[in-house]
């Protein structure tokens, strides 16, 4: 995560009654610890919990807060529900909202402050690259970890607090620090001192032992088998057949040569117009979305007439609401032959029977061997690497046995951020710049806020070292792309040549990943 919402961005056009410029994607945190009476009585199984990105200390607190909700009898509900929002509102995050739960949120972004850096206790009194001094209204104590945010240069810094001089006559705290801030850059607390990590992991562990036990008939762990599962799955030489394409009905042996396949995929039906359709070198994804999906349906009947494959892929979030208007295209160009589906929501394999062939998104993440495992069983053939991913966890993923069935776009304008709660009454189409004035597009598409980079993600020169680890499947991503002929031809020069064009990025391909 590269922390969009920490971050200041700058529209080309003024926003309403907030200038041009703050924290546009810093919206509140969704909590629902005050509805989980009525959750219970909806027939909910289970709660999700979003923890990724955040300190032990605050999964923790969370978790122990919604726990103590779904052990609570009825008669102690409403006073343990007082009891949860407590502890919630200590949880070193970002003020709280029922978002989309019951209606739309208009206080849901304050670009004006950050919402995301903890608790707001105060400000920089004074900082001279020697020490700083904080006015807080809270007690600070030496471990206490802080976040110093300077709007004006769109960083934050964080601190764990060193020994301390407090100023009790001004409500104050000295310590030394060789950053240099101005003077009311807001602090926020992020942690607390009497946290210890270790009683957590050992508290844990005795959790785990436990039910470990009961599930086993022991307390001793068991050596996970899954990756030996994976193994046998995807190295089998002597059992498992690869296809030569996507789109052949020729299967050959492991290890025979295959030709390179190419995935092109569109968002605008125009784009049929354009792309060669009569070669069956390149398989043709549809992307559907809310905006495109009648058009295509209505094209289904000509989609036959073509000598090249085509296959369809669904948008990430599809709302029960829109879904008949989805079946219906669904079934529309299933009718007409696709020949697979690429999912991007683990919910949207419902929609297919087990036996139509799938393919994994970009949204998937199949990052990893257990991750396609997992989808194969649902009846994936193919996956797509994330835009995200890296040479280097591409190489690994080849490695476990699945380079014949990867699929690496190496052009496109990936979606670095797509979110229901943004909205074109708060902010509306355009281009919005970082603080290093590099350029993004802001689209809505399916009723969710998209954010591009204006410049598009090339890779056409690692082609030649994607095949020699056995990848043969690549594509070119014509979403958000307006339909030119003299630009086809241009990209599929540069990708038969292996040569990036100029104004392109790498993205994250040389990064690596955390």
């Amino acid at each position: 995560c590269t922390q969009p919402c920490r971050r200041i961005w700058k529209m080309d056009r003024p926003l309403a009654g907030n200038g041009k410029s703050g924290y546009l994607f810093s919206p509140k945190d969704l909590e629902l610890a005050g509805e989980i009476k009525l959750l219970r009585k909806t027939g909910i199984d289970s709660l999700k919990i979003e923890g990724r990105m955040r300190s032990s200390e605050y999964v923790y607190n969370v978790v122990s807060a919604y726990r103590m909700l779904l052990d609570s009898s009825e008669a102690e509900l409403e006073k343990n529900i007082e009891e949860a929002k407590k502890m919630l509102a200590a949880d070193w995050a970002r003020s709280k909202t029922m978002l989309f739960f019951s209606g739309a949120d208009s206080s849901l972004f304050n670009p004006g402050s950050a919402q995301c850096l903890g608790l707001n206790i105060g400000s920089v009194a004074k900082s001279d690259g020697a020490s700083v001094t904080v006015q807080a209204d809270c007690v600070l104590k030496e471990g206490d970890r802080i976040r110093i945010a300077d709007p004006s240069t769109d960083r934050t810094v964080n601190i764990k607090l060193p020994h301390m001089h407090e100023l009790s006559k001004e409500s104050a705290f000295r310590f030394s620090c060789t950053d240099i801030f101005k003077a009311g850059s807001p602090v926020f607390k992020a942690g607390d001192a009497d946290w210890d990590e270790k009683v957590l992991t050992k508290e844990v562990d005795t959790i785990y032992k436990s039910y470990n036990g009961k599930l086993r008939g022991d307390t001793k762990y068991k050596p996970l088998v899954y990756p030996n599962l994976i193994a046998r799955q995807w190295n089998d030489k002597d059992a498992e057949v690869e296809e030569r394409a996507p789109y052949s009905s020729k299967r050959v042996a492991w290890g025979t040569p295959m030709e390179e396949a190419l995935w092109v995929k569109i968002d605008n039906p125009d784009w049929l117009e354009i792309l060669p359709l009569n070669s069956k070198s390149n398989m043709i994804v549809l992307s559907l979305n809310r905006e495109n999906m009648h058009a295509f349906r209505a094209l289904a009947d000509t989609l036959e007439c073509h000598a090249a494959d085509f296959s369809c892929e669904l948008t990430p979030y599809i709302s029960q609401k829109d879904f008949p208007a989805y079946e219906q295209a669904i079934n529309a160009l299933a009718g007409a032959g696709a020949k697979y589906w690429v999912l991007n929501n683990i919910s949207h394999f419902s929609y297919f029977a087990d036996d139509i062939p799938k393919v994994a998104g970009h949204y998937l993440y199949t990052e990893n061997a257990f991750a396609a495992r997992v989808y194969k069983d649902l009846g994936v053939k193919y996956f797509t690497a994330s835009w995200e991913d890296d040479f280097l966890n591409i190489q690994r993923l080849a490695q476990a046995g699945l380079r014949s069935r990867l699929v690496v776009y190496l052009f496109g304008h990936p979606a670095l951020s797509r979110s229901r709660m943004l909205s074109a009454d708060y902010l509306a189409e355009g281009r919005i710049t970082n603080r290093s004035n590099e350029n993004f597009e802001l689209k809505y598409e399916s009723g969710s806020g998209v954010i591009i980079p204006e410049t598009p993600v090339m890779n056409f020169t690692v082609r030649r070292k994607l095949v020699g680890l056995g990848i043969m499947n690549f594509g070119i991503d014509l979403n958000f792309v307006k339909p030119d002929k003299k630009k086809w031809k241009e990209l599929y020069a540069a990708f038969l040549d292996l040569k990036n064009l100029e104004d392109t990025v790498k993205f994250n391909f040389k990064r690596g990943l955390e």
